[in-house]
């Protein structure tokens, strides 16, 4: 699949690592800032579902 798109195999499991380490990290500072700011939790969510409808 990796081939379709032009990257070969090592770049695609970097891609892949990458976007676990983000998740990973982004994650864990959405549930920080939703815990001290009820504020940050809307729009964390609001992002969030913005970003799944594309």
């Amino acid at each position: 699949m990796c081939g379709d798109y032009g990257m070969t195999k090592v770049q695609g499991a970097s891609l892949l690592a990458a976007m676990g380490i983000f998740d990973l990290f982004g994650t864990t500072l959405s549930g920080w800032l939703s815990d001290r700011f009820s504020i940050a939790a809307c729009c964390c969510s609001g992002i969030t579902a913005c970003a799944a409808c594309r």
